[in-house]
């Protein structure tokens, strides 16, 4: 395996002739801490559950379809990232009697077409990495279709992942009977490796199938697939991401990524003009919306479907959950649960509106 290099920013714009497509890997429904991962990767993290934020990721990349396997289709459809106007054929997969079942099914389900084209490309991530962006997909992808190579490996550590180790990730891991059991990154103090790799359609699936065979410990790794390419002579690039992407495994690292998600939402909001007082002491859900001139002072909390209009002022002390905000109003030291405050209205301190 070739050294990896570090990840250089793309200089160019997306490369148009390329069909992205994305496989995003879940968990298997017979997994035996179903009930702990279900906690762990669907509850929500800002405003948004672990999975909405990757599919977020993947359609803000410009893949139109999208093959989900191991995650319940009810879970997705309640993100609002599925109300895009841009729609893209989004397919739900069960886990099947081994992974090269499932990502088969994956993939003529969103596009039988996809193996056969030499133009497309898959990117296949977790759920369980929901800070992942889709600038961060749109970079790899260019980059990728731009060398011209069978896939590109993006790890999170520098050091070589050879076939057949321990660690690595995603992890496909097998029962006694030899059916999938789980689709999951490594339950390591390690993070797992890679953090997300895009692969030429057309060699996925035989990629894959050359593995099947030697899955003694009934774990594959996707590291695996890679170096049967390798060792076929196609060329493979490996990256190294500048800071490691971590995995929710458990609930320390749900809590460590949940106030990276914070903060990337509210320095958002930020670069998009809303003045934010004292980012550090405001917490603002993926899911709210504000408008143009909004001021938002320290210690205030927005969750849940809130609309705050042009000009308000929040703050502050303040706490919103699904309120609607007029236009210019005030609203400081309040506590505002699903009531309206109307355009230009004054709000006393310790104001609480309740519906």
């Amino acid at each position: 395996m070739s050294s990896p290099r570090a990840i250089q920013p793309a200089n160019n714009g997306p490369v148009g002739t390329a069909h992205v497509a994305a496989i995003v890997m879940g968990v298997a429904s017979s997994h035996t801490a179903k009930d702990d991962v279900d906690t762990a990767l669907f509850a929500p993290i800002a405003g948004a559950t672990p999975v909405g934020w990757v599919i977020d990721a993947v359609l803000g990349a410009s893949a139109r379809r999208v093959g989900i396997i191991g995650v319940a289709q009810s879970i997705v459809e309640r993100e609002s990232v599925l109300s895009r106007e841009d729609k893209a054929v989004i397919k739900f997969v069960d886990n099947g009697a081994d992974v090269v079942s499932s990502l088969d099914r994956a993939l003529h389900l969103i596009g039988p077409d996809l193996t056969l084209s030499d133009t497309a490309h898959v990117l296949i991530l977790s759920v369980a990495s929901p800070q992942i962006t889709s600038d961060e997909l749109k970079d790899l992808t260019d980059r990728h279709v731009r060398s011209g190579a069978s896939a590109t490996v993006v790890h999170n550590h520098p050091a070589e992942v050879q076939p057949g180790e321990e660690t690595g990730g995603p992890v496909l891991s097998f029962g006694d009977d030899g059916v999938l059991q789980s689709i999951l990154e490594p339950m390591s103090s390690r993070p797992a490796e890679p953090a997300v790799a895009i692969v030429r359609a057309s060699m996925l699936m035989p990629a894959l199938r050359r593995v099947m065979p030697e899955r003694f410990s009934r774990r594959l790794l996707l590291n695996d697939a890679v170096a049967t390419l390798e060792e076929s002579g196609h060329t493979v690039v490996h990256e190294v991401r500048p800071e490691p992407l971590m995995s929710i495994v458990d609930g320390m690292s749900r809590s460590q990524i949940e106030t990276q998600m914070r903060r990337r939402v509210v320095h958002e909001w930020i670069d998009r003009g809303v003045q934010v007082a004292d980012p550090a002491q405001v917490t603002i859900d993926a899911s709210v919306v504000i408008g143009q001139g909004v001021i938002i002072r320290s210690g205030t909390v927005i969750e849940g479907a809130t609309v705050i209009a042009d000009g308000a002022l929040i703050g502050p002390n303040t706490h919103l959950d699904n309120a609607t905000i007029g236009a210019g109003a005030v609203v400081p030291n309040c506590s505002i649960t699903g009531a309206d405050v109307a355009p230009h209205e004054v709000l006393a301190p310790f104001t609480v509106r309740e519906r």
